[in-house]
């Protein structure tokens, strides 16, 4: 990576210092990701690497201003309350949608099976579930520890209103459409803060 890039990093961390090891190396890796991603949005449009670093970093701004406001934005440490927010939050998302769901598709299902465009239309809206569910997870809570306890929290939710009646793929997938929204959830958290720190 280019020493301009790496230095900036270094100031960066330097305001990180007091975070955990693991969160620290989190928003620093986030952080190289939409560097690199902007430099090379940058080269393609026609500027050499040099000026490519040279306006990504005056776009990110003063890298101590930078280090202070994602330090600021976890300035708190994922105590108890937030790690129980994210799982009650998370939770209470699924548990609020799913019967709205039921409500909304179960009872206008046709009698036996519902035709292949009704099923993938209420297959689609199912996965909104998980999906937003993982969102809040991962948008209320920054560590893997909170997010994984609220996604074994959603997923037994899950479990107990199906009555357990997922098969392998279906669990598969519902996992897999969680931890997307929790990606999500987390990428928009640290590009707000980002955002904030340049405004």
């Amino acid at each position: 990576m280019n020493s301009q890039l790496e230095a900036y990093l270094h100031r960066v961390e330097a305001q990180l210092h007091s975070l955990p090891a693991e969160k620290r190396a989190a928003e620093l890796r986030e952080l190289r990701q939409h560097l690199e991603a902007m430099v090379a949005r940058l080269s393609n449009d026609g500027l050499n690497q040099q000026e490519a670093v040279e306006t990504a970093l005056a776009q990110f701004g003063d890298a101590h201003h930078l280090g202070q406001a994602l330090h600021q934005a976890h300035r708190a440490p994922e105590s108890v309350p937030r790690f129980v927010l994210a799982t009650v939050g998370a939770v209470g998302a699924y548990l609020y949608l799913f019967p709205l769901y039921k409500a909304a598709v179960w009872s206008h299902m046709p009698p036996g099976h519902p035709l292949p465009i009704q099923g993938l239309f209420y297959n689609a809206l199912y996965w909104l579930l998980p999906f937003t569910s993982g969102l809040l997870a991962g948008g209320i809570s920054t560590s893997r520890a909170g997010q994984s306890t609220a996604c074994v929290g959603v997923l037994v939710a899950a479990l107990m209103t199906t009555f357990f009646s997922f098969g392998p793929g279906t669990l598969l997938t519902f996992l897999c459409t969680l931890l997307a929204g929790v990606k999500v959830g987390s990428q928009r958290t640290v590009q707000f803060s980002l955002e904030r720190s340049k405004g």
